[in-house]
């Protein structure tokens, strides 16, 4: 059961703090590499409608990785999508003129691929060197006992 629930944890606290921190990180390159000072609402909505590629592709993942384990390759390159996705909700928001609408996309598509990939790996890592502490713990107690 740790194991499931590690599963299930990880991916989703890694996309909430993901978000919040792609959120802030596009703020403050709004107004330092781009010289916006753009509404933080609809930034939030870029970064969530973008990072609905992510959310789909775990899901996907985690239907048809006892199937197909090498899906994860897949994933790897589908999240590539949320360029096109950033690309379109960057023209429909009009949050960078013309001339910027392919650099601003450029850098929201990689702090959203990044810190999601990176929290997700950090966040994993931390959390198995618990549970291994945790299991060796309590192995050592039940030996004791016996």
């Amino acid at each position: 059961i740790n194991e499931a629930l590690t599963v299930c944890f990880v991916p989703f606290v890694a996309d909430f703090f993901g978000f919040f921190l792609a959120v802030w990180l596009l703020r403050k390159a709004d107004r330092g590499l781009f010289g916006h000072n753009s509404n933080p609402h609809i930034i939030s909505v870029l970064v969530g409608y973008s990072m609905v590629v992510v959310f789909t592709l775990q899901i996907i993942e985690g239907l048809v990785y006892q199937v197909f384990p090498s899906f994860s390759i897949l994933k790897d390159i589908f999240q590539f999508y949320i360029l096109y996705v950033v690309w379109e909700g960057v023209g429909v928001i009009h949050i960078a003129s013309e001339r910027r609408h392919l650099s601003y996309t450029l850098v929201t598509s990689f702090i959203i691929l990044i810190l999601v990939n990176c929290t997700k790996r950090k966040l994993d890592s931390i959390i198995k060197k618990n549970m291994y502490f945790f299991i060796y713990k309590n192995f050592k107690e039940i030996l004791s006992v016996n």
